[in-house]
């Protein structure tokens, strides 16, 4: 579809330090016409020595007449991105 080896990102980070709660919003600047994907992590405490994320993501895309099959194409490639991070963490 189109040939990009590297997209700039940038990533916002937040600290609620009463709340305990930390929080990163990370998304593309480039290609944004193509699929925009912004992800939102949210880390918690869940005890002595143990961290919860909570990852959620919002794909979009502006291509007339291809945005659903892009969009698909977004979600499924983040929910393999999150199972790989999975199985690497468990092993570590």
């Amino acid at each position: 579809f189109f040939n990009a080896k590297s997209v700039k990102i940038i990533e916002e980070s937040m600290l609620d330090p009463e709340k305990k709660v930390f929080v990163t919003y990370t998304r593309n600047l480039g290609y944004t016409k193509v699929m925009s994907v912004v992800e939102r992590v949210e880390y918690r405490s869940a005890g002595p020595g143990l961290t919860v994320a909570r990852r959620s993501a919002w794909i979009d895309s502006q291509v007339f007449g291809f945005s659903r099959a892009i969009r698909a194409f977004g979600v499924d490639r983040f929910k393999k991105n999150c199972n790989q991070m999975v199985c690497t963490i468990r092993n570590i």
